[in-house]
């Protein structure tokens, strides 16, 4: 996506942050679908699987939102909103010294999804 970032767009919002040295907001909206009927999400509101409602497109049709004031109030009420300000620490993107990704080391005890041990 191309075009002024957030803080150029709004310079006004979130200026206690940026006084702070955060460099960064980041406003999450998420959407939870239930897999299952009656599935619970922990502590998320989940909903039903409802053909009249993508929330992928309802979100790519207000892109240009500013506030979630602008955003269709009687949709909007289905996402659990989430605002972090970041800070960069440091920055390496490439180490020598880094071990390379090798999908073999991923056979025992990992989190990666593996369809090869099911």
């Amino acid at each position: 996506m191309s075009g002024p970032t957030y803080a150029a767009k709004f310079p006004h919002r979130y200026q206690k942050e940026k006084d702070e040295g955060y460099t960064q907001i980041v406003i999450r909206l998420e959407y939870y679908t239930q897999l299952w009927p009656g599935a619970e999400a922990g502590r998320h509101r989940s909903f039903p699987p409802d053909p009249h409602f993508d929330p992928v497109a309802f979100m790519r049709a207000h892109l240009n939102a500013g506030s979630l004031a602008d955003f269709p109030q009687d949709q909007i009420w289905k996402f659990e909103v989430e605002v972090s300000a970041l800070r960069q620490l440091s920055e390496e993107l490439d180490n020598p010294s880094w071990p390379r990704f090798k999908a073999a080391n991923l056979k025992h005890n990992s989190l990666w999804y593996d369809d090869q041990a099911v």
